[in-house]
C-alpha cells in the first residue's frame, strides 16, 4: 500500500517492483497496477524455491521511495 501522510495515494507516479532470486544477478522490473484505497500490485509467478529480493521503486507527489523486503518461495 503506498500513503502519505497516513492517507492512501491513488496517484502515484509511478510504482515498479524490482525482483530477482537471492545471489542472482538478473533482475526483473515490473509496473505495477492501482487496484483501489493505494494499493498496487503484480501478477508474478515465482518457478524456482528460493529467497527472493523485492524493491518497490514509488515515485508520487514529488517523492521517491524504494523500500525492501525478502520472501521466501517453497520451503
Amino acid at each position: 500500500m503506498v500513503t502519505q501522510n497516513n492517507e492512501p495515494v491513488e496517484d502515484a507516479d509511478e510504482v515498479k517492483l524490482e525482483i530477482w532470486k537471492e545471489g542472482d544477478e538478473e533482475h526483473e522490473t515490473i509496473e505495477a497496477a492501482h487496484i483501489k484505497d493505494g494499493v498496487y500490485a503484480i501478477n508474478k509467478t515465482f518457478s524456482e524455491k528460493g529467497i527472493y529480493n523485492i524493491i518497490a521503486h514509488t515515485s508520487a507527489r514529488d517523492l521517491h521511495t524504494m523500500p525492501k523486503m525478502q520472501v521466501t518461495v517453497g520451503k
